[in-house]
């Protein structure tokens, strides 16, 4: 295979690409796995429905840090094993979207989640239930299968970019095929995120509103129930004054 068909990146920009892919992985491996651990190990966490959300996502960027990034690194250090196709090549070429799928989709359940915490706070673990939450996770997983295996391969066209060096989504001429999906697995979800998180930030913003404003009622209020108080207390006084004006003058005929 001669270097025209297979982009070969120079040796410092290979070191860089290496040294930065490393430092990720080593920072988010950790990481996701003490947050996984910890959420798999708190009975707190493990009840609350919203968690399962959690988890889904934490493990579809350990699966980037542990499988997607080595792989694309390899396809830079060895861009012939990608450049003919094969399994590694699609691998490649379509791991990243459907990690990608599962964790927008993932995102915009989270938003729903969260959103319908604080409009509906009352209703809210009769409408999030843990089997309705375990079919969405599934749901976002069995999505993102089908792209890497039947989507990816078989419908997107993928192909090795030369110039780039990489593997990925070639837009051809089918554009609508190609927007549908652009819409299902990306503006959908992301219109989702944004109109929930908007309608979340409205609420919590007219809910604070309510607390700020609150403490300048009650001082009304109670202002206006002192002075209830107090001419309630002067009429009350003056008639106990009265009635007992009269039981003390009355038999001297003053009253």
């Amino acid at each position: 295979m001669n270097e025209s068909v297979v982009h070969v990146f120079p040796k410092d920009e290979v070191i860089s690409l290496v040294i930065i892919s490393v430092f990720m992985i080593i920072l988010a491996v950790p990481v996701n796995i003490l947050v996984l651990f910890g959420y798999v190990t708190s009975r707190s966490s493990r009840a609350r429905p919203s968690s399962i959300l959690l988890i889904s996502l934490i493990f579809a960027q350990l699966l980037i840090s542990v499988v997607v990034i080595p792989s694309q690194l390899l396809e830079i250090i060895r861009p012939d094993l990608v450049a003919n196709g094969g399994v590694f090549f699609f691998f490649v070429g379509t791991a990243f979207y459907s990690l990608y799928i599962t964790m927008t989709e993932t995102l915009a359940c989270i938003s729903v989640d969260r959103f319908l915490a604080v409009k509906s706070m009352l209703r809210y673990t009769t409408i999030i239930t843990r089997k309705r939450v375990v079919a969405v996770v599934v749901f976002t997983w069995i999505h993102a299968a089908l792209f890497l295996t039947v989507i990816g391969p078989f419908v997107i066209q993928i192909e090795y970019n030369n110039r780039l060096g990489a593997c990925g989504v070639v837009y051809d001429d089918r554009t609508v095929l190609l927007i549908l999906i652009l819409a299902i697995y990306g503006l959908i979800p992301f219109g989702i995120i944004i109109v929930c998180n908007c309608k979340m930030a409205k609420h919590l913003w007219r809910h604070n509103r309510r607390i700020v404003q609150r403490p300048e009622r009650q001082s009304i209020d109670e202002k206006r129930n002192r002075g209830r108080q107090g001419i309630i207390f002067m009429i009350w006084h003056t008639g106990e004054q009265y009635s007992y004006a009269r039981l003390i003058y009355s038999p001297f005929g003053l009253m």
